[in-house]
């Protein structure tokens, strides 16, 4: 991900809050001022609100998701990013990163982002696919527990808690798989280890095809998450976890 000139050309960023009002010098990371970290976030919410999906020519038979964050430890005061691998054997289609949305930057949010950016890909090609026939979709990632409260979401918008994190999301991930399950596309939600080497395929604990998909979400979560702290952060960039 790299920023739009139609988003530099909105630097500098004026908040009802004097804390957050701040000029173009802070946006690009010469603020000094405790609120540095403040500012570039509520701009970051205020100019990425919408993110556009990318053009596939084909419908993938799976989905690599990650997400990643420069500091889990400072889930309010950091940058995350979420990627999205298309695979559609044997050619790796596309592999879509966007940062992640939002005041909270943790990486239990970004791997949330980032399984909701893939269904609501998904819904965009389905709805622009005239030959849309009867698909089913892997979609898999390497939190164990984004997987398992997406298979209780999937199709269900009335198990969506107001109360519980992230429901935001949820709700939009509830949402965009009740209306693929009506273009007739099936979602099978996997869960893979994390962060293993190749030397794990020959053993059998992943498939060399997930070990790729995982491999080439994760580098392009971590990438998107340094991009938007060159852009919007503070001092020395920090190494991207989770």
């Amino acid at each position: 991900w790299s920023p739009s000139p139609e988003l530099r050309a909105q630097l500098p960023v004026q908040t009802e809050d004097d804390r957050f009002a701040v000029s173009a010098f802070t946006c690009l990371g010469l603020l000094t001022e405790p609120s540095w970290c403040h500012a570039r976030r509520a701009f970051l919410v205020q100019t990425l609100s919408v993110i556009d999906c990318p053009v596939l020519e084909h419908f993938p038979d799976v989905v690599y998701l990650d997400g990643s964050t420069l500091d889990p430890s400072l889930p309010d005061a950091t940058f995350a990013g979420s990627a999205c691998t298309f695979y559609l054997g044997p050619t790796w289609l596309h592999t879509y990163a966007t940062p992640v949305v939002g005041l909270d930057q943790g990486s239990e949010r970004a791997e949330v982002f980032a399984i909701v950016r893939a269904v609501e890909c998904l819904l965009h090609l389905g709805v622009n696919c005239f030959e849309m026939q009867t698909r089913s979709v892997r979609l898999v990632g390497d939190c164990q527990w984004v997987v398992q409260r997406a298979q209780l979401h999937v199709g269900n918008q009335q198990l969506v808690n107001p109360h519980d994190a992230h429901h935001d999301l949820w709700q939009r991930f509830a949402d965009a798989t009740v209306q693929l399950a009506s273009l007739q596309v099936l979602l099978m939600f996997e869960w893979v280890p994390s962060h293993l080497s190749f030397d794990h395929v020959f053993v059998g604990l992943i498939s060399a095809c997930d070990h790729e998909g995982n491999s080439r979400a994760d580098e392009a979560a971590k990438q998107t998450a340094r991009q938007v702290s060159l852009l919007f952060g503070h001092g020395e960039i920090g190494r991207a976890h989770v």
